[in-house]
C-alpha cells in the first residue's frame, strides 16, 4: 500500500469528511467535469529518514502533501463548503497515528506515525469559479 492510497482511505473512512465529499477524493488534479465538493491532493516531496551515525535507513519516510478542499457554486455557499471540508479534513488527519490496510488479499498495510498541517491558504480560481482551501501537510510513515 502506498501512502497516497492510505491517506485517501483514512479520509473516505472518516464520517464527517465522507458526509461532505463522499468518494470525491482525487489524487493529482480535480477532474474537469466534477462539480461536487471534493478533496484533491498530491505528493510534493518524499524522503527516507536516515539512521544517525549509520549507513542504513530507519524505514521511516517523511512525505509532504498538498491538499485542496474544493467547492464550486454560489460565492458565499461554496466558500463556506470549502472551509467545512478543510475543517473536517484537519480533524481526520491532524495528529493521526495508526495502521491503514488496503483490505485486499493479500493484505498490505502502512503505518502512519504522524500527520501535521504546516500551512493553509484560501484562494479563488476565476477560470473554474472554484473556491479552494489549500493546505500543506507533513506525514511520517513506514511500511508495516
Amino acid at each position: 500500500m502506498d501512502i497516497r492510497q492510505a491517506l485517501r482511505t483514512v479520509l473516505i473512512n472518516d464520517a464527517a469528511v465522507f458526509a461532505l465529499v463522499g468518494e470525491n477524493i482525487y489524487g493529482g488534479k480535480l477532474p474537469l467535469r466534477v462539480t461536487a465538493p471534493s478533496i484533491v491532493f498530491r505528493l510534493e516531496e518524499t524522503n527516507d529518514i536516515p539512521i544517525l551515525n549509520s549507513p542504513g535507513v530507519s524505514n521511516l519516510t517523511k512525505s509532504v502533501f498538498r491538499f485542496g478542499a474544493v467547492a464550486r457554486g454560489d460565492a458565499i455557499e461554496a466558500y463556506d463548503i470549502s472551509i467545512d471540508i478543510d475543517i473536517a479534513m484537519r480533524a481526520a488527519l491532524h495528529g493521526f497515528r495508526g495502521e491503514v490496510s488496503n483490505g485486499e488479499s493479500p493484505e498490505t498495510t502502512i503505518q502512519i506515525r504522524g500527520a501535521w498541517r504546516v500551512d493553509a491558504k484560501d484562494f479563488y480560481d476565476d477560470l473554474t469559479e472554484t473556491y479552494w482551501v489549500r493546505s500543506d501537510w507533513e506525514i511520517h510513515h513506514a511500511l508495516a
